[in-house]
């Protein structure tokens, strides 16, 4: 799993992580290509943290996306058929003051 695998759970259903503007690099390049390697993993979400947005890998029938799809403002749900869950954005960010 390279440099981040003391980061890793050994069979992860889902990974969300919020993104900064020190990890953006990390989070949506090496970490994102190192877990939709993982088996378990249905999916990966990265959200930031100044803004109602994120962006998202879901395992489908033929495996992951190479870009993730981008979901912005309060209104969009992210769903997650394989897990049975849908999560809309505005529960994410409920109480959430930006500066």
């Amino acid at each position: 799993m390279g440099r981040f695998k003391d980061l890793t759970a050994t069979a992860p259903a889902a990974i969300a992580e919020v993104i900064s503007p020190s990890s953006a690099k990390d989070d949506l390049g090496v970490k994102a290509d190192e877990y939709v390697r993982l088996p378990s993993l249905s999916a990966y979400l990265v959200l930031a943290q100044d803004e109602p947005k994120a962006q998202v890998w879901v395992r489908g029938a033929g495996g992951f996306s190479l870009e993730p799809k981008v979901i912005e403002g309060y209104d969009p749900v992210i769903e997650i058929a394989s897990l049975g869950f849908d999560l809309p954005l505005a529960e994410i960010y409920a109480g959430v003051e930006y500066r």
